[in-house]
Order: structure tokens, then C-alpha cells, then sequence
């Protein structure tokens, strides 16, 4: 089990619900808190898993 916080281990930035992301490479996720967040794409099942949503 990694001990970084949990938006260091899985790479989140905060982003304005509102947000544009053009690279295919990341998704746009919204925590049970409804703050927005980018992160990579093959992060998102895993975050799912954590109720997050595709925004």
C-alpha cells in the first residue's frame, strides 16, 4: 500500500467542472464532494472504484 496522499498517488489536479480537456490521454472525474479533478486515464477505473464520476 503506498503511503503518498491520495491525490499524489493517483496524480490529481483540481479543474473547474467547466474544464476542456483535449487530451484523450487524461479524464475529467468528480469526487463525492463535487470538486473536479483531471487525472489519467488509466487511473479512472480505479477511481471509480472510489465514487468518483466521468464528468
Amino acid at each position: 500500500m503506498s503511503l503518498l496522499p491520495f491525490h499524489e498517488r493517483y496524480n490529481l489536479v483540481e479543474v473547474p467542472e467547466d474544464y476542456q480537456n483535449e487530451n484523450p490521454d487524461f479524464v475529467v472525474m468528480r469526487d463525492e464532494h463535487d470538486k473536479c479533478y483531471l487525472c489519467d486515464k488509466s487511473d479512472a477505473e480505479v477511481l471509480r472504484g472510489l465514487n468518483f464520476t466521468e464528468v
